[in-house]
C-alpha cells in the first residue's frame, strides 16, 4: 500500500475521453475537469514511475511524448480507473480523489472547471457508466468505463434477503460489504488482491463467495475474519476532533500533518498542521523515531486513514487518523475554519 489518494471519494458521473488528448470526468456536485493526458501520465504513482524503496520519481515529464494520449479507460472495483496510454504504460491506478486533487492543482490555464446542473445536462448517469467498452466504437471520443470491473447485472434475491441481517456471510454483496465496512476495500486487496487492478475488479451486486472463488479462495469465514478485524484496526487508528485537540495541547512534540494538496489547504486549514508532502514522508519513514505521535487529517476522514494505515504497517505505533477531517473539526473544535 502506498501514499496513494484515497478510494472513498464517491465516484464520478461521467468519465471517459474528450478529444485526442483529454480526458473528461464530470462529478456529481455539477464540476466539470478536462485532464490533460501529459499532466495524467507525469501524475502517475505506480512503482514503475515512483520509486517503493524512497518514494522519488523516477518518470520525467520531459521524457513523455508530446503526443502522449489515452488509449484506454477501465474501471478499478468503484473507486478509481486504470488509464492506457499510447506510450504503452498502462499499470497506473487513479483513484477518484487522485483525479478529484489533480483537477484542482493543474489549474484554470489547463483544467476548465465548471458548474453545471446535473438534472438538465448529464450526459450520462452511473447506470450508463457499466454500459461494455465496445460502445466506444459509436462514440469514438468518449470511452466509457465499467464501475467495479464489469458490466452491471440484476440483484441476487437471495443476497439482499441475508444482507437484511447483521452477520456477513457468503451472500453478502460487495456493495453492502463495502457500505458497512469501507476498510474491506483495503483489506480485501492486502489479503485476496480483490479490487486492486481492472481484472480483479467486482460489481457491487456481486456476492462475497463469487467474488473470493473468481480469485481462487474458498474460505469465506477467513475473508470475513479479515474484514472484521480490519474495521477493528483501523478503529483503534481514528481520534475524534476534540480528542485530537487535547492531544495536541497536552503533547508539544505531537504532530498534526494535512495530507489534502495545496488548494484544497488553501480553502481551509488548521494553524498548528503541517502538509504531509512527498518529502516529509521520506523524512519521516527514514529519520522520525517510531513512537512519534502523529495526527493525520484530510477533509473528511478517508485519506488521512490511509496515511495513518500505512504508517502503522511501517512501524509506526502511535499514528492516529482524525475522524471527519478538517469538516468535523470546524463543527466540533474551532468554527472560524471554512468548511467546503
Amino acid at each position: 500500500m502506498s501514499l496513494e489518494r484515497t478510494v472513498q471519494e464517491p465516484p464520478p458521473i461521467e468519465i471517459g475521453r474528450a478529444g485526442e488528448h483529454d480526458v473528461k470526468v464530470r462529478w456529481r456536485d455539477g464540476t466539470v475537469h478536462l485532464l490533460p493526458a501529459q499532466d495524467l501520465r507525469a501524475d502517475c504513482w505506480c512503482a514503475a514511475c515512483v520509486s517503493e524503496a524512497t518514494g522519488d520519481r523516477t518518470l520525467r515529464p520531459e521524457n513523455l511524448p508530446e503526443d502522449v494520449h489515452p488509449v484506454g479507460i477501465k474501471s478499478v472495483g468503484n473507486y478509481a480507473v486504470q488509464i492506457e496510454f499510447s506510450d504503452g504504460h498502462g499499470t497506473g491506478i487513479y483513484t477518484w480523489s487522485h483525479l478529484r486533487e489533480l483537477g484542482h492543482r493543474v489549474g484554470g490555464s489547463q483544467t476548465k472547471e465548471r458548474r453545471e446542473s446535473v438534472g438538465s445536462t448529464l450526459v450520462s448517469n452511473i447506470s450508463s457508466l457499466g454500459r461494455k467498452d465496445r460502445e466506444e466504437t459509436r462514440n469514438p471520443k468518449s470511452i466509457p468505463i465499467e464501475l467495479g470491473g464489469r458490466a452491471p447485472a440484476e440483484p441476487k434475491p437471495q443476497a439482499a434477503a441475508k444482507e437484511n441481517g447483521d452477520a456477513l456471510t457468503g451472500q453478502s454483496t460487495m456493495g453492502e460489504i463495502v457500505r458497512r465496512y469501507p476498510s474491506s476495500q483495503r483489506t480485501l486487496f492486502q489479503k485476496f488482491h480483490v479490487g486492486g487492478c481492472s481484472s480483479c475488479g467486482y460489481r457491487p451486486e456481486d456476492t462475497l463467495q463469487e467474488v473470493l472463488a473468481s480469485h481462487g479462495h474458498t474460505n469465506v469465514e477467513e475473508a470475513v475474519r479479515f474484514i472484521l478485524d480490519g474495521a477493528d484496526q483501523e478503529k483503534k487508528l481514528q481520534i475524534s476532533p476534540a480528542e485530537a485537540a487535547r492531544l495536541l495541547k497536552q503533547d508539544p512534540k505531537a504532530k498534526l500533518l494535512d495530507v489534502r494538496d495545496e488548494y484544497e489547504s488553501s480553502l481551509a486549514s488548521i494553524q498548528e498542521a503541517q502538509l504531509l508532502s512527498r518529502e516529509l514522508a521520506s523524512d519521516m519513514m527514514s529519520s522520525w523515531p517510531k513512537d512519534s505521535t502523529v495526527v493525520f487529517f484530510c477533509h473528511t476522514g478517508a485519506r488521512s486513514m490511509d496515511a495513518a494505515a500505512y504508517f502503522a504497517g511501517h512501524g509506526f505505533t502511535n499514528v492516529k487518523s482524525m475522524a471527519g477531517g478538517i469538516d468535523a473539526w470546524s463543527q466540533e473544535v474551532d468554527p472560524s475554519v471554512p468548511r467546503y
